[in-house]
């Protein structure tokens, strides 16, 4: 049976929701503020951290079909409820398959490469943000450059416009949120941000951005963030690390916002994934985390705000205090299945922890929750002095880049990769220190990956497909295929029901970018490598042989 555990409310002393909600609010759907929702105490018994799904799961259940979405991928994962899912693409059996049909080089890069995130296609063009904070728009037919803004600064990203109402909306390595003409790129506004933000979301007239912690600097909280589309007048913020950051403001730090968050219309909701506390595992001074006691909120958890407020309306913290790297940070997907034969939304999450976790939408209970990838140490509570332990996920594994789902099945791109850790984080002096002593102890070139699909009623695994080499390719449904790619260049397509690889394509090494598609294209970001490039691939109708003359007649 799946396990089931309950969400927190706030309590009216925890009510923290920074809601900076303007008093002449423009609501995103046209009405005024309602009033705020009663607390509700914390329900009597703790979150489950266990794995809980086991393949044999034995219930009659059945995802409900939902027809795949059509038309333009506006924003980072195709729509505000990130299922990265299309119609369209190429059926083998006709004799059809994906050419390149044009390619585009990438020239400014940032920290991580030239590209990590996604691009946008809207009315035949397609919009591209590098890590060097330039952004282009390419004709999507021809590849042809029509504009391109300079004005950016490198960003460690995922980087990546999102586009709506003639306007591309992006951050910076400048801590900054900017709003470009679409037809022109030229500047309409720009708004500073605490820290650097990540790829934003447009829903109706608002849009909603993530912000980092500043690589767990001392007092640095990740942040979300909703502006006035037209404008970029502020609508409200939500600070994810409790205000005194659990005791320790000059050292503790979290809470980072790296992906787009969803959101649920008919609940009037944001779902925000968030990211890990820090220092992780700990410093000289304070090993083993102790310079942050209790489950550090609101870190490494699935936040519900109101999405006309900011509000916190519910929390599920998948991590209580935990030792390592392991953020929630996956963009949530929203999605309807049937599970025991109701039909419910789902809110299905993930990150660097290595679990995936569907939660009730109208009640933020745990509906199933499945451990992907190697776990290895991983629910340590301490280290011991002087010793270094191996830990999967690590700081680079789990799930990093985004999933999707047919309304079937949810694919989930996998990264096996350890780190080993220690108490003091090697030494480190404060947070930042930790994060880079971690990174230094981890070896991409140990890693492997693999792409599995979980039944999306159950959490149950229906298929796995493994990998030399991590995804960071995210995963991306479009038509009758998932696909994905590794870090060592190549993407690969593979049937969703059964998943048996359907198509190939080397790129060269080094993507860590996902893709944007239409009915008839994918655009695919190539950020690492010799040739950082975008690449257009193209349905390509079956190719009908030329008939062999016959000899010639005789009189």
């Amino acid at each position: 049976m799946p396990v089931t555990g309950g969400p927190h409310r706030p309590a009216p002393p925890a009510m923290r929701a920074l809601a900076i909600a303007a008093t002449s609010l423009t609501l995103l759907f046209g009405c005024t503020p309602t009033a705020a929702r009663p607390a509700l105490p914390p329900p009597p018994f703790a979150p489950e951290r266990t794995a809980t799904v086991a393949a044999t799961v034995a219930a009659a259940v059945e995802a409900t079909p939902v027809p795949l979405e059509q038309g333009d991928w506006a924003i980072a994962n195709g729509g505000i409820r990130n299922t990265r899912a299309r119609a369209g693409g190429f059926d083998p059996a006709a004799g059809e398959t994906l050419a390149v049909e044009w390619e585009y080089a990438l020239t400014s890069s940032g920290p991580y490469g030239y590209a990590a995130g996604a691009p946008a296609i809207v009315d035949g063009v397609v919009y591209v943000q590098s890590l060097g904070g330039d952004v282009t728009a390419l004709e999507l037919a021809s590849g042809e450059r029509l504009w391109r803004y300079d004005g950016g600064i490198p960003t460690a990203g995922p980087a990546g416009p999102a586009v709506a109402s003639g306007r591309v909306y992006v951050t910076n390595g400048g801590a900054r949120l900017q709003a470009l003409e679409a037809a022109t790129g030229k500047p309409l506004w720009t708004v500073p941000l605490e820290k650097d933000g990540y790829q934003p979301i447009v829903v109706g007239d608002t849009v909603i951005v993530g912000t980092g912690n500043q690589a767990h600097v001392g007092g640095n909280s990740g942040f979300v963030h909703a502006f006035n589309a037209e404008n970029g007048a502020r609508r409200w913020s939500f600070q994810v690390v409790e205000e005194g950051f659990w005791g320790n403001r000059a050292l503790n730090s979290g809470g980072g916002v790296w992906s787009p968050p969803a959101v649920d219309l008919e609940r009037r909701r944001v779902y925000v994934g968030t990211g890990n506390a820090g220092p992780y595992p700990g410093t000289r001074n304070y090993p083993n985390a102790t310079s942050r006691p209790g489950p550090n909120l609101y870190t490494s958890a699935l936040v519900a705000l109101d999405v006309e407020t900011g509000a916190l309306d519910w929390y599920y913290q998948v991590v209580e205090r935990g030792l390592f790297d392991h953020d929630f940070q996956s963009s949530p997907i929203v999605v309807d299945a049937v599970t025991s034969g109701t039909r419910r939304s789902l809110v299905i999450g993930a990150g660097k922890v290595g679990e995936v976790v569907a939660f009730d939408a109208d009640t933020g209970r745990v509906v199933w929750r499945t451990a992907v990838g190697r776990h290895e140490n991983d629910r340590l509570e301490a280290i011991p002095l002087g010793q270094a332990v191996l830990v999967y996920p690590g700081v680079f594994g789990g799930v990093e880049t985004p999933m999707a789902t047919d309304g079937h099945y949810v694919f989930v791109p996998v990264v096996n990769l350890p780190t080993r850790h220690t108490a003091t984080g090697h030494g480190a002096s404060d947070g930042s220190s930790a994060l880079v002593n971690a990174s230094e102890a981890t070896s991409l070139s140990s890693g492997t990956g693999e792409l599995v699909a979980l039944d999306i009623a159950t959490g149950a695994l229906t298929w796995r497909q493994e990998f030399d080499s991590p995804v960071f390719g995210a995963a991306t449904v479009w038509g009758d295929h998932v696909y994905t790619a590794t870090y060592d260049g190549r993407i690969r397509a593979f049937d969703r029901v059964t998943g048996a690889q359907v198509w190939t394509y080397d790129a060269g090494r080094g993507i860590n970018a996902w893709p944007a598609v239409s009915e008839e294209w994918m655009i695919w970001p190539i950020g690492l490598g010799p040739r950082p490039r975008i690449i257009a691939f193209h349905v390509a109708p079956p190719v009908t042989p030329t008939p062999t003359p016959g000899p010639p007649a005789t009189p």
